[in-house]
């Protein structure tokens, strides 16, 4: 394609490549089975690790046009297109009709049409959207899932039509676009160049009709800011549904294919019904307001704000008005500077006395049922400024006592190791065994002297009679000495023991402490750093 067929504009701080071609209707783009590949990929990684489901992002408000009634309009279609909430896991197939069917009169005949038994669909949800003519089938079913996608045509009142049914993407993905994609790659290079594991969070994609743009499919909340397509890099950008546009009726909220009264024929430019060919008009979009056709390709307001700006947006406001005190609320007895009336012009009369003590409209007294609303949001800020208050100081309280209560556990530990350090010094000092004292050998000398000159002197048996009571002394003098060291060593090892299982229970006592309350002093310090701060 030539470069001179593309056109690069700036939406709300995005980037946007518009290709010049022909419009394409939804099923030409979701030919075949829609994202049933997308939808088996996704299945098999929620199973191998569950992801944790989205809400539901269907509906919600969207970007704001200059004119109150464009808005109106934009809100109008976007709430009547909203559908309801249907289970997040269950398999979505989207039904739409053609030759101007209307989609209420296809609830059953679509269960009919794919061949199901009323036993079979029982679980089943059919819902018509009647803003976009469609019909969104939920099922649980794998099987029932196929067989409503390969639904071509239903029979009302003995009458054919022409239908067309594709699988949408799994709730819990988000779409971006690429663009570059060489025209001669078939559906299956594409999908085998882009879901790989260079592209970890990619579960499917498909190209945009003939062009060289392709939607792929990503895992989570997230589009990566770059997709590998084979071995090139290539700038992935948000994918961004459009409001649908009837080029056959006018109206706003469903397409062409699909348009339940293609008999009529409306400008888009003004709106005129059955206009002739050399009709000229001055053109006003129905969603903008500006000077085009309604859905003109530089109209700004044609495209939705994804879900997941929106969810970004909405969790940035609620961490905004938390961090907001009380003081950022003005008072509802004071005006505000909306309230205020206008200064009076120099060329204006002055009014009377009567008129001057009559009330602005804006100062009038406001009734009981404001009042009471007022006084309701007053107390309720009041209240929670106080929980809040109590809840911080409960926390810190609360992270006051476990440090204290860790300082006596560590005081303890170092007092026991200490009394453990002397025990075993004793028990060092202690652990040689008293030695029997041994005479020296002067003593050994006068001893054996006088046992000589006791001998000489005295009889054999008068010398035994007078060792006997020595001996005798010095043998219970050894074991006094011998069972009071043993009692002495025998009362340090039981007092060693008690301290070193004391010690032990103290260690496991403040180990289990410390991994009980690990989460607790990381939320106190999550909760404590910004005030901190």
């Amino acid at each position: 394609m030539e470069a001179s067929a593309r056109t690069t504009v700036i939406v709300d701080n995005e980037m946007r490549v518009q290709v010049q071609g022909e419009e394409i209707t939804p099923e030409e783009y979701h030919n075949e089975a829609g994202w049933t590949l997308a939808g088996e990929r996704m299945s098999r990684l929620r199973r191998r690790a569950p992801a944790s489901g989205m809400p539901d992002g269907s509906g919600g408000s969207q970007a704001s046009p200059k004119s109150k009634f464009n808005k109106n309009v934009r809100a109008s279609v976007i709430k009547a297109a909203r559908m309801p909430a249907m289970p997040l896991e269950e398999s979505k197939i989207v039904v739409r009709p053609r030759g101007g069917l209307d989609i209420v009169k296809t609830g059953t005949t679509t269960v009919a049409a794919a061949k199901i038994t009323s036993e079979e669909s029982a679980a089943d949800t059919i819902c018509p959207n009647t803003q976009q003519n469609i019909m969104v089938v939920s099922t649980p079913n794998e099987n029932n899932a196929a067989r409503y996608a390969t639904i071509h045509e239903i029979s009302i009142q003995g009458k054919l039509y022409q239908v067309s049914a594709y699988r949408t993407a799994p709730h819990d993905t988000v779409k971006g676009v690429i663009k570059g994609i060489p025209t001669d790659a078939n559906a299956e290079e594409l999908d085998r160049n882009i879901v790989n594991e260079r592209n970890p969070l990619a579960v499917g994609a498909k190209r945009i009709g003939s062009t060289t743009s392709a939607i792929v499919v990503f895992q989570g909340p997230k589009v990566p800011n770059f997709v590998r397509y084979g071995v090139t890099l290539i700038p992935c950008h948000l994918y961004r549904k459009q409001i649908d546009v009837c080029h056959q009726c006018g109206r706003v909220g469903h397409r062409k294919d699909v348009c339940p009264t293609p008999t009529i024929k409306t400008c888009l430019a003004c709106g005129l019904a059955n206009p002739k060919e050399d009709h000229s008009c001055t053109p006003k979009c129905k969603l903008c307001g500006g000077e085009h056709s309604t859905g003109d390709r530089t109209c700004k307001a044609k495209y939705k704000m994804p879900y997941v700006v929106r969810k970004r947006q909405w969790v940035r406001r609620q961490a905004e008005l938390q961090l907001l005190p009380e003081s950022d609320f003005p008072p509802l007895d004071k005006p505000s500077a909306v309230q205020k009336s206008r200064t009076p012009s120099k060329n204006r009369a002055p009014k009377s006395r009567d008129s001057s003590k009559k009330r602005s409209p804006s100062h009038e007294r406001v009734g009981w049922v404001d009042a009471a609303k007022g006084n309701n949001t007053r107390s309720a800020q009041k209240i929670t400024e106080a929980a809040k208050k109590d809840d911080m100081n409960k926390v810190r309280e609360a992270n006051e006592t476990l440090r204290q209560e860790n300082a006596a556990l560590r005081t303890t530990i170092n007092n026991l190791s200490r009394e453990i350090a002397e025990i075993r010094k004793l028990l060092l000092c202690n652990n040689e065994s008293p030695q029997r004292p041994t005479p020296s050998s002067r003593e050994t000398e006068e001893t054996s002297t006088k046992n000589q000159e006791a001998a000489v002197e005295e009889p054999a048996q008068k010398k035994r009679a007078i060792e006997a009571p020595h001996k005798q002394k010095e043998n219970d003098r050894n074991e006094n000495l011998e069972a009071k060291f043993e009692a002495r060593f025998t009362k340090l090892e039981e007092l060693l023991t008690a301290n070193i299982a004391a010690v032990t229970a103290m260690k496991q006592t403040v180990d289990n402490y410390q991994a009980e309350n690990i989460n607790r002093f990381a939320y106190i310090e999550r909760t404590l750093q910004p005030i901190l701060a």
